[in-house]
């Protein structure tokens, strides 16, 4: 019982943090009216309960130390996009490491903790894949940034995602591991 309400709690707290974070970014930019119309893009709805899977523990602090510094120097119509995208980056990994958190405290063993995050980041990614696929992946590779840096290639962002949330699942994996209640679990 405890791996399945450890994996099934921390999804739900993934995909609404992930969702405040997304709609919070855009009623930053003043874009509201914008983010309405675009869930009828299935990609964009992916993206939006999705998204912060393909970004890994390095991307985000990469992203951090590239926006933060620039502070509130570009102003984009009645928004600030430097600010909006420093707390979209602060939320993702607030996001996966308060899911992975929930993960460990709500499980029984150490492998129940590791498995239930790592579930749960395996199954975000394949979501985003399946959404990504049904609809405009174009949507998703310009709002990953891979349309930029690689090219607007399909299974280039179909990689990503499948390799970011490996990854995500393996390092927040050891974040869930770090919050169980005793670290003096059996192991099985």
């Amino acid at each position: 019982m405890g791996f399945a309400k450890a994996f099934f709690i921390s999804i739900i707290v993934y995909i609404s943090l992930n969702f405040v974070f997304t709609l919070l970014f855009y009623m930053m930019i003043g874009g509201l009216d914008f983010f309405m119309n675009s869930l009828s893009n299935i990609s964009f709805l992916g993206f939006a309960f999705f998204g912060s899977i393909i970004f890994t523990p390095t991307l985000n602090v990469i992203m951090l130390t590239y926006f933060v510094p620039l502070g509130t120097a570009v102003q984009i119509g009645s928004g600030n996009i430097v600010l909006a995208l420093t707390i979209l980056f602060i939320g993702y990994f607030i996001t996966q490491f308060v899911s992975s958190i929930i993960a460990g405290r709500l499980s029984e063993s150490r492998n129940k903790a590791f498995g239930a995050w790592f579930l749960t980041s395996v199954v975000c990614g394949l979501l985003l894949i399946l959404f990504t696929l049904l609809g405009n992946y174009t949507t998703v590779a310009t709002l990953s940034g891979s349309a930029i840096l690689f090219g607007d290639s399909i299974e280039f962002l179909l990689l990503l995602i499948y390799l970011a949330s490996l990854i995500n699942g393996i390092f927040y994996g050891c974040i869930a591991l770090l919050a169980l209640k005793s670290l003096y679990l059996k192991p099985y």
